[in-house]
């Protein structure tokens, strides 16, 4: 359903999807866009798709990494991954809708920035 919405946004798109902790490193350079479930599944010592999201909207060591957008319905966990450095997501509740378009569109903006 995500490849749906982001292609709808994107023609083209790219997609590598990761199940494990241990594979974030290798996909954390700048110009990807991180689209974090709050509910994990796969390998990453958690379910807590936050923790993903604060560590990896934060700067990485050589000062760039990715733009980081939560997948999540609930306001309050899209105000905190924006407080924590990520743009604002959206909810599979809204996958289809033009606003899911047009803030998939932002961040790769910003990701291109």
């Amino acid at each position: 359903m995500l490849r749906s919405a982001v292609g709808r946004a994107v023609s083209g798109a790219t997609f590598i999807t990761v199940n494990s902790q241990a594979k974030l490193p290798e996909v954390r350079q700048r110009g990807m866009i991180w689209l974090v479930n709050r509910v994990l599944d796969g390998d990453f010592g958690s379910d807590d798709g936050m923790a993903v999201v604060i560590a990896a909207a934060s700067p990485a060591p050589s000062g760039e990494g990715p733009t980081v957008m939560l997948i999540s319905n609930y306001a309050d966990a899209q105000d905190k991954a924006v407080a924590a450095g990520a743009v604002r997501g959206f909810g599979k509740h809204a996958l289809y809708a033009e606003t899911t378009v047009a803030a998939i569109r932002e961040a790769i903006a910003a990701a291109a920035s």
